[in-house]
């Protein structure tokens, strides 16, 4: 098993699809950006604000069993995050190619 190998890249077309296909809760949306991106830059409704840096004190927050989907603003931090939980145990991991910067999807901007 090799970490680079085993997560998968999805597009944001891939993403809209598994959101519309996917029973509920059969995945979890791990937006890693800062909070100040979270709600000026807009987000996925169904993600969960994880920032980067917070990861290693709440990783035992997310359902290991469930796929994982992370996404950032370009797909650089949630690939680092998703190779962090890969080493952490993880293995149904996706990150989102070129992050939120690429979504075409819904995406709520806070008020």
């Amino acid at each position: 098993m090799n970490s680079l190998t085993d997560i998968q890249q999805l597009s944001s077309n891939d993403l809209e699809t598994l959101i519309q296909k996917e029973e509920a809760g059969s995945f979890q949306i791990l937006d890693v950006r800062t909070p100040q991106e979270h709600h000026y830059l807009g987000y996925i409704p169904q993600a969960i604000l994880m920032p980067l840096h917070t990861l290693p004190e709440r990783q035992g927050e997310l359902d290991r069993n469930k796929t994982t989907v992370l996404v950032c603003e370009h797909g650089v931090r949630s690939m680092d995050a998703s190779l962090y939980l890969w080493h952490l145990g993880f293995r149904n991991l996706a990150n989102l190619t070129h992050g939120m910067a690429a979504w075409t999807g819904i995406r709520v901007h806070s008020s």
